[in-house]
């Protein structure tokens, strides 16, 4: 379960995913995580790549899935 349990966290905070959102680059963080990020830098925290606030993709399958697994666990 460890290698699943690390794909749930959010690289910035390195908490739980909260308010999953996805980068066009395809990262995931906590939604006030990456705008955060991109009000600081304007890029992705993992990648470099430019990020503007209208490329975030609000994930809630993810949030879904993490709430199922953290039932099971």
């Amino acid at each position: 379960m460890k290698p699943l349990v690390d794909h749930l966290s959010c690289p910035v905070c390195m908490g739980r995913l909260q308010h999953t959102h996805m980068t066009a680059c395809g990262h995931r963080y906590c939604e006030s995580c990456i705008r955060e990020c991109i009000d600081r830098l304007r890029r992705c925290p993992c990648c470099n790549t430019a990020l503007r606030h209208d490329q975030l993709i609000k994930d809630a399958q993810f949030d879904t899935l993490i709430g199922k697994i953290d039932v099971i666990m």
